[in-house]
């Protein structure tokens, strides 16, 4: 069943696993085909943050777009030693954004002779705006 879900400015998409809840469906939950996917370049803490939303997409493009910043901070793109969970983006007590990087995202950090992230977003639509600053 193919829905049509406004993205801003008047524009319209129709697409598959996203638009209207259907009847029965569970509220908050990616549809399938995409909660594999997001099982692979998300972290659980980052999924739940994003679907509990009452419009969950623009809070997923901005994670993703986070971590395409870094991935290209890093020079390598998502591949060469910075995968999908390399970089993810939690909340701190006062719900500002935190970046925060595994063993492997820690290394290319230190080999660029950096000591850390910054990070931040905005999810307006029709897309999220992400600034990555490499310290």
């Amino acid at each position: 069943m193919n829905s049509t879900r406004s993205i801003g400015a008047g524009a319209r998409r129709a697409g598959r696993g996203y638009g209207p809840r259907r009847s029965g469906a569970p509220a908050g939950r990616a549809r399938t085909p995409w909660r594999a996917f997001f099982a692979a370049a998300l972290y659980d803490a980052e999924t739940a943050y994003c679907l509990r939303h009452r419009d969950p997409l623009p809070f997923l493009a901005a994670r993703f777009a986070a971590k395409e910043a870094a991935s290209k901070a890093f020079g390598t793109g998502i591949a060469r030693g910075f995968g999908w969970k390399t970089f993810s983006v939690v909340h701190d007590e006062h719900g500002a954004p935190v970046a925060v990087l595994d063993d492997s995202g820690r290394a290319l950090l230190a080999a660029r002779g950096a000591t850390g992230l910054l990070v931040s977003s905005a999810t307006p639509p029709p897309s999220p705006a992400v600034v990555l600053l490499v310290k």
